[in-house]
């Protein structure tokens, strides 16, 4: 595992594609609005599992919406974090924004699934000393806390997800550091974005309905302010990211197009704030086939919020289910 942050020549090239990497991702993410997957209708529910043996392969196999499915052989996993902390502090740390990837190289195409970080799910718990304590119900982002490095939280992130997900086995995760908007925003030269709704109790400026380029400082809050706003809920907040991630990409975009050496002022900024369990070798290669792959859409879990001592989402299980089936399922034939 390599943490990608030097600034030296050689390491820029090795981690080239890690910035293809984020780059899809953030792309991925702004398509949601005007791109989404369809769920299916009805009674979405999946009532049973078999393994069913057809020439010696055994093949997985569901019961749902009164059809059978079975699951995708060549689809690759990529959880995306993002970590709520700055690059350099060394304590523990929340995953506030978490995207997963579903690459199916058969299609050539991948999709994305954004979970909420309030989701209460099932995570593991350790001691002060590393000691496993057991499981508890808790907000799907903290998991990213019990972790002695940045390597071993993105790993408990990985397993509560795998969890919440089914059993959905997630391949590889990338993480950024939050505190790498500000960067984002300042190398595109500031991002323009309409506020949508009263948020001066984070900014004087963010009247509703106001056009503002924002500073670095200014992105930052933008996407991060929650609980000083009397909309405290994460939902609220994700809606501002969305808005952030589709005013960047137009930017980035615009860059790409008039200024060669974009893509490597874009490494440069973000290569410190960046971890992967991935080498150079496995990033080059998924970056090179992302760049070619068809975007099927990015979809979100529905649920309920519930405020108590802290925020709570609860995701729908049919709606869950539904979603789980469409990016890692396709309808069973038997040969």
């Amino acid at each position: 595992m390599v943490k990608l942050k030097k600034k030296t020549l050689i390491e820029v090239l090795a981690i080239l594609a890690t910035a293809a990497l984020l780059t899809g991702a953030l792309i991925a993410l702004v398509k949601m609005a005007d791109n989404k997957t369809e769920t299916p209708t009805g009674e979405t529910v999946i009532t049973s599992y078999r393994n069913i043996y057809e020439d010696e392969e055994e093949k997985n196999i569901i019961f749902f919406n009164g059809e059978q499915y079975e699951q995708k052989d060549n689809v690759e996993t990529f959880l995306f974090i993002g970590i709520d902390k700055e690059s350099d502090d060394e304590g523990s740390s929340q995953a506030d924004f978490l995207l997963l990837f579903a690459v199916d190289h058969d299609s050539k195409s991948y999709s994305a699934l954004q979970i909420n970080r309030d989701t209460m799910t099932e995570i593991k718990e350790y001691g002060q000393y590393g000691d496993y304590l057991g499981t508890k119900t808790a907000q799907i982002a903290l998991a990213h806390a019990y972790g002695d490095d940045e390597f071993e939280s993105c790993e408990y992130t990985v397993e509560a997800a795998e969890g919440l997900l089914l059993g959905t086995e997630i391949n590889h995760y990338v993480a950024i550091t939050l505190d790498a908007i500000p960067v984002l925003n300042d190398t595109v030269g500031g991002v323009t974005v309409t506020i949508p709704s009263d948020l001066t109790k984070a900014d004087p400026m963010f009247v509703e309905g106001a056009t503002i380029t924002l500073t670095g400082s200014q992105a930052e809050t933008f996407v991060r302010a929650r609980m000083s706003l009397d909309d405290s809920t994460n939902i609220s907040r994700m809606e501002r990211q969305r808005i952030f991630m589709s005013a960047w990409q137009k930017k980035a975009s615009e860059k790409l197009s008039g200024n060669s050496d974009f893509m490597w002022d874009l490494v440069l900024s973000t290569s410190n704030y960046i971890y992967s369990d991935m080498d150079a070798d496995g990033l080059s290669e998924f970056g090179s086939k992302i760049a070619s792959y068809k975007n099927d859409g990015t979809v979100y879990i529905e649920g309920t919020t519930e405020e108590k001592d802290h925020v709570e989402f609860y995701p729908d299980e049919k709606d869950l289910q539904g979603k789980i089936v469409n990016m890692f399922y396709d309808r069973y034939e038997a040969s």
